[in-house]
C-alpha cells in the first residue's frame, strides 16, 4: 500500500510510534509525510528521523501538487485534520 501520513508528530509518543510502525510494516511504502500544527520545522526535523521518506512541512503552498504527485493510496491524518481540509479545497483527489 501506497501511504501518506499527515501528523503533528512531536507532542505525544503515539505519532511517533505510528510512524515508525509504517516504516518498517512489509506491506507499505510511505511515499511521503506532512506536518500539521505549530512548529513545522521541529515536527519535519523529527519526522525526518524517523522513517526513510519525503518528508514536507504542511503549511507548503505545493502541499496539494506533492500529495498528488507520490499517488497515495492511502492518507492517514493522525493529527488536526487542518491539512486534509486544505487538500479538499484545492480540489486534491484525497485517497480513501
Amino acid at each position: 500500500m501506497r501511504l501518506w501520513i499527515d501528523t503533528d508528530v512531536g507532542d505525544n509518543p503515539d505519532d511517533a510510534v505510528a510512524l515508525r510502525c509504517a516504516h518498517f510494516h512489509p506491506e507499505v511504502e510511505l511515499v511521503g509525510v506532512s506536518t500539521v500544527d505549530g512548529d513545522h520545522d521541529r515536527r519535519v526535523e523529527l519526522a525526518g528521523s524517523l522513517v526513510d521518506a519525503p518528508v514536507y512541512r504542511g503549511d507548503d503552498r505545493d502541499l496539494a501538487a506533492i500529495v498528488e504527485a507520490a499517488h497515495p493510496e492511502v492518507l492517514l491524518a493522525i493529527g488536526p485534520l487542518t491539512n486534509v481540509a486544505a487538500l479538499v479545497a484545492a480540489g486534491t483527489t484525497v485517497p480513501r
